[in-house]
Parts: C-alpha cells; structure tokens; sequence
C-alpha cells in the first residue's frame, strides 16, 4: 500500500529541513546529546521551539510539533511550563483555546470552576455576568441556575438580601420575591408568622391582618386537609375566622375529631372530616327546626353533630371544624352505641 504525503507534511518537512540546514555543528550536537535526531530538530525549531531542554518539556507533555503550532494559534500557548500549569489545572491541551475564549485565561483559576461546575455551566455563568467561581458555586448550592440568576438581576436583587434570606432558611428564590414584593424588607417582619405557610402569609400581608394562634392552626388545616378551606379570599377568610374566634381560642390541629376521647372534648374545637348518614332534625313546639345528624368519618368510626347551619343532605361529604360536646348515645342492630358529639361551626 502506498502511502499518501500531504501538502501540509510536505510544507512541514520542507521547512524543518530548512530550520536544520541553519542551525551550526554545536547546536545540533547539543540537540543530538538531548536525544533528538538531526531530522526532527527542524519541526521543532519550525514549531518555535528553540532548545532542546524545551523540547524535552514538550515532549513529556506528549504534545508534538504540529499540535505546538496548534496551541499557539488558538490558545496563545508558547511554552510549555505555560501548558503544563493548564494540565495541572485539570484542562486536556486541545480545550486551553475554549476556556481562554470564555474569559478564563489563568490556569489556577480555571481549576477553580472545575471543582463544581462543567465548562458548558463556567460558560454559562459567565455569560449573565458572573465571572467570580465563588459567586457561582454560592448560587449554585442554593439550586439557583444561572438562568435563575437572571431572574435575581431582572427582580433588583442583591446578594446581601439573599443572604439575609438564605440565613433565615428560606432559600426559593420566588418566594424571596413574593416576599419582597409583599413589603417584607427585614427577615425580623417574619417572625410574627413563622408557624403559617408562605402563601397564607403574603395573602394576610396583602389583607392587612394580623396572624395568631387561631390563624397559625387555619393555616396549617388549610394544608393539611389539601383545601381552600379558609384562605381562598379575603371574604372566605373573614367570614371563616369571625364564626370560629368566637368559639375557640385554637384548634386541636394534631387530631380528627373522631380520634378524641369524648370525655374530653367539651369546649374543644377539632376537624372533622365526614359524610352525613342520617339526618336527625329536631322541631320545636314552634316550629323551629335545629339541623342535626349522624355523621359517618374515617375508617367507619361515627360522630352525632347537635347542631349546623347551611345545607348538608345525606350521603354528602364535608370537611371543616366542629367543637366538641360530650357524647351521643343511640340504639343500633348491633346494640347501644356512644359517639363523640360536637356543633359544627364552619364547614365546606
């Protein structure tokens, strides 16, 4: 098989042969004793490697004269100890170029990025500004890409508030907005509702009220039954929490109504979650009806509701908080059967 020569080996050979022709009898003698041959001492002086010392250097770097060439073409690497510090740093010879194209043109600090991000995330930091690699891994351990970053930029957000933020546990950047953005200028203005979810807490800012024990149980039923039971609307809210206050003080949020002794319920407020069974109205001499019913919960257990308002028909579900009421007791097929008992204040 014949072998093909490229113009480029041509032009290269034809060039070294002219390197080695120039140089006198002691510097190929000083070549020869470093373990060069005569033939291969012109690619390397074509390659602007003047001495064999530097070449020795190039070579335990397993970078050849062409790729020498190369180097100084796209990355501005003339030497090798220059090459040698951007290996040290963790960076393969043909990707020098890319990192000095992006801004990162020392060694040490390339390493830097490298310790926590790609070279496709170093580029894209940079790329909305942030040149800093502490800077990037801060935002970065907080979960904030740099296209998150951009969003902090565009909000007028500095890295002190942040921070401030950040040390308070609250590390969602929309929240921190909406946090912002609601007038909350000091971590400090949070405290007052540190037990209520943040949603609740922006909706009560925005409606100008005050929370307490009662709305930190709200807020927290809220979510536990998976419902707008209370904070849909400011109206909602209100009219929820004007009908409850006057009963109760809190709610018992750790327990289902159905799960309390009801020898220990009275004057207690709970939840309650239920399908009604049985209606039980009574009719007064005057003709007053006062709504009660038996009311089936969770896992088959039963409660007797005294009293409500609105409508609830049978074999319809509903959710909401009830105040507790001793016990009921009724006759069933399966004998005498005593039931917590409770009036029922708001419900949905």
């Amino acid at each position: 098989m014949k072998k093909l020569i490229t113009p480029f080996l041509i032009i290269l050979i034809g060039s070294s042969f002219v390197f080695a022709n120039n140089l006198t009898k002691e510097e190929v003698q000083k070549w020869k004793d470093a373990g060069f041959h005569k033939n291969r001492i012109g690619m390397w002086k074509d390659a602007g490697v003047e001495n064999p010392i530097e070449a020795k250097k190039w070579e335990k770097l397993r970078v050849n004269a062409y790729q020498i060439k190369q180097l100084k073409r796209d990355a501005d690497i003339t030497t090798a100890d220059q090459l040698l510090a951007w290996k040290s740093a963790g960076v393969y010879y043909r990707d020098v170029g890319k990192w000095k194209y992006i801004g990162i043109k020392d060694p040490k600090l390339a390493k830097r990025w490298k310790e926590f991000a790609s070279f496709s995330l170093v580029g894209m930091w940079i790329q909305v500004g942030v040149t800093n690699p502490d800077t990037a891994k801060y935002w970065q351990d907080l979960g904030i890409s740099p296209y998150a970053y951009e969003d902090i930029k565009k909000a007028n957000l500095n890295i002190e508030t942040i921070n401030m933020w950040v040390n308070y546990g609250i590390k969602d950047l929309n929240v921190i907005i909406k946090l912002r953005d609601a007038g909350f200028t000091n971590s400090s203005q949070l405290k007052p509702y540190n037990n209520i979810e943040i949603d609740h807490i922006l909706k009560l800012k925005d409606w100008r009220i005050d929370p307490n024990k009662l709305i930190e149980n709200m807020s927290y039923i809220n979510n536990y039954l998976n419902s707008n039971l209370f904070f849909e609307n400011k109206e909602t809210f209100e009219k929820a929490y004007k009908i409850i206050s006057s009963e109760c003080d809190e709610i018992d949020r750790e327990k289902i109504f159905t799960n309390i002794d009801f020898y220990q319920n009275n004057d207690k407020c709970y939840i309650f979650v239920g399908k009604m069974f049985q209606r039980l109205d009574e009719k007064s001499l005057f003709g007053n009806v006062t709504q009660k019913g038996l009311v089936q919960s969770m896992y088959d257990k039963y409660f007797f509701v005294d009293s409500f308002n609105g409508s609830w028909l049978e074999k319809q579900s509903k959710i909401g908080i009830i105040k507790g009421d001793g016990s009921f007791s009724y006759n069933s097929n399966a004998g005498k059967q005593i039931v917590p008992k409770g009036t029922v204040l708001y419900y949905k």
